[in-house]
Formats: structure tokens, C-alpha cells, sequence
């Protein structure tokens, strides 16, 4: 085990802390009051100086994470809150009311982007899969890794079950979230799958002069999501100080595939975090960049699609198929380090 720049055998790390929840565990949460009253969460400490929360009720998506006690993620204004998987919600007004950011928010599964009605259904922003609780949820702890596994079904009467089958793994003595999902179609017809890993940093992480990198021989074509974005490309990379009143831009790079990594540097912390994954599953990078006061975040996204909602997609077949009965599978890695 690698601890603050030295090696520790197993004997040597017994021998100094005879219980190592003292250096890394994982264990279940529940949330007692307030909004966020039965939302089910488990905590992770590793030694490698991580600490987070994994949203039982919400995906096992990641609420909160911080890197040597500095917060990494972004929570909006509502806070933590368990009433978002309701069957009577209506998802054209209600995502501001609900959505929570966090480190992580998963889109998808059918839809990703603006709200959008097609052939007499309405698709929220970026989907149902993030508000659904995960089931058969599972951990385990050894000397070496912290696993997390679970199952999140979304599905409709007579028309598809999705299930989207979750483990995230992460090293005892290491800064590293890695996240590894199936999706399986469920149903006797194909499924057009729509998927988004929302990565959201915050302050104090994100404040002006954060670096942020994306590797430009990876991109083939940047998509402004708006004319305000298009008038900003050339300050695409620039994070500022907050601003009031100011629309956040969205831009879609459109990759080559491959290995894909993003990285940000903040050198007045000396922290630097990054975001990893195979652009050949997940061709599209999403960035939310929103200076916004108040609303101040960053998002990385890789997804399988730009976000210009189901109809579009389908109609340039722009969006990975599954087939009956079989599943896809994608890796993302989001980790830390000291510069």
C-alpha cells in the first residue's frame, strides 16, 4: 500500500493501525431530514486522500467528493433531495427544481439533452436513469479496492426495459473513481441508447486560471450548442471569475476515437484532476462551461451522443443501437492528484 509517498506492506500498515477504517472503508448512509430525508448513500475514505459519497437512491451516481479535504464537485442550489422519482413529475418544468449536480449525474437512458416530445412521449432533460434508485446494491472492501456494484432499471409497460448494471472501483490507497457500466436491453426489439456521464467541478477547484486541457488532436469538429457559444469558441478553455447574468456555453466536440483524456490543472492548490475514458464507446465530449455567479460549474461529458435531443439523433443515426437481449458496455475514470 502506498500511503503519503511510501510503501506499506500489509504487516507494517496491521503493525501501525491494527483497523483500517482509521485509513479506508465504505459504508452506508442514510440521510435523516430535510429534503434529502431516505436518501440512501455509501461513504468512501481511502488513503489516497478521497472522499465521497455514492447516491444509492439516485443511480449510484457520485453526490460529493473531495481531494485532500478540497471540494472537487459542484451541488446546485437545491441541494440533496430523495422526491425527484415520482410518476407524476413533470419533467418540462420540474429539472430545476430537482436536479442536484453532484461530482457525477448519469443521462440517458433514451434521451439526453433539452426536453423534447416525440410520437406522443415527452423525454426529460437528460433522461430518467439519474433519478432512478439503484437495487442490488453491493459492497466490498479488500487490501487492495473498494468495489461498488449495483443494478438501475428503467423501464415502461409494454414498450422496453433497460437496465443499466453499475461497478465502480476504487484502489484503498489511491485518488481514483473508475466507473464501469453495462446496459442491456431487455426487450424484443432494438433500443437506441442515449448516454451522458454529467461530470461536474466546483469551487474551490474551479476558480479563475483553472488549465483546462482537451487534447485538440483528438477532435474533428467542435458543434456550438448556441450563437452565444459559437461567439465564445475562441474563450472556450478560459475558466474566469463568476459573472453575473452571463448564459453558460455548451460546446459538443465530436472525437476520433481512441483514448480520450481531460485534464485540469489548478496550480494555486497544486491539485489537478482529469477525466478518462474510450471515446470509441462514448464518441462525443460535452463541455458546460457556465461562469455563471450562483451557478458556477464545469462539465465534462462524455456521451454517446451531441445533445441535440432523440429525434435529431435517430434521424442522422448518430446514436449506438442495442439489439434484443444484449448489452454495452463503456469505462470512464475521473481521478485526482497532487501537481
Amino acid at each position: 500500500m502506498h500511503i503519503f509517498n511510501t510503501e506499506y506492506s500489509h504487516a507494517d500498515v496491521m503493525r501501525r493501525s491494527n483497523n483500517v477504517s482509521s485509513l479506508y472503508y465504505a459504508r452506508r448512509v442514510l440521510f435523516t431530514e430535510g429534503s434529502a430525508e431516505n436518501t440512501r448513500a455509501i461513504e468512501i475514505k481511502t488513503a489516497g486522500g478521497l472522499h465521497l459519497l455514492l447516491n444509492c437512491s439516485r443511480c449510484l451516481d457520485i453526490l460529493e467528493l473531495n481531494y485532500k479535504g478540497v471540494n472537487m464537485g459542484y451541488l446546485t442550489n437545491n441541494g440533496v433531495n430523495a422526491n425527484s422519482h415520482q410518476p407524476n413529475v413533470n419533467p418540462a418544468q420540474d429539472f430545476n427544481n430537482y436536479w442536484i449536480g453532484g461530482m457525477l449525474t448519469t443521462g440517458g437512458l433514451r434521451s439526453i439533452g433539452e426536453v423534447r416530445e416525440l410520437d406522443g412521449e415527452v423525454f426529460p432533460k437528460h433522461g430518467y436513469i439519474g433519478t432512478i434508485p439503484a437495487d442490488q446494491t453491493s459492497i466490498t472492501v479488500d487490501d487492495e479496492k473498494i468495489t461498488v456494484s449495483g443494478v438501475v432499471r428503467q423501464t415502461a409497460l409494454r414498450s422496453y426495459t433497460l437496465e443499466l448494471h453499475r461497478t465502480i472501483t476504487i484502489p484503498v490507497d489511491g485518488a481514483t473513481v473508475h466507473i464501469h457500466d453495462s446496459v442491456v436491453n431487455n426487450t424484443l426489439h432494438d433500443e437506441p441508447l442515449f448516454l451522458l456521464y454529467h461530470i461536474n467541478f466546483g469551487f474551490p477547484f474551479l476558480d479563475k486560471g483553472l488549465a483546462l486541457e482537451i487534447p485538440e488532436a483528438q477532435i474533428e469538429k467542435i458543434v456550438p450548442a448556441n450563437a452565444f457559444s459559437e461567439e465564445k469558441l475562441a474563450q472556450r478553455l478560459t475558466i474566469t471569475d463568476p459573472q453575473d447574468n452571463v448564459p453558460a456555453t455548451v460546446y459538443g466536440y465530436l472525437t476520433k476515437g481512441g483514448m480520450m483524456r481531460v485534464e485540469m490543472k489548478n496550480r494555486r492548490l497544486g491539485m489537478r484532476a482529469f477525466v478518462r475514458y474510450n471515446a470509441d464507446a462514448l464518441p462525443v465530449l460535452n463541455e458546460w462551461n457556465s461562469m455563471l455567479s450562483e451557478n458556477y460549474v464545469l462539465g465534462i461529458e462524455p456521451a454517446t451522443s451531441l445533445l441535440r435531443g432523440r429525434e435529431t439523433e435517430l434521424k442522422e443515426k448518430a446514436c449506438p443501437i442495442i439489439k434484443p437481449y444484449d448489452a454495452l458496455s463503456f469505462d470512464v475514470e475521473i481521478g485526482f492528484a497532487d501537481l
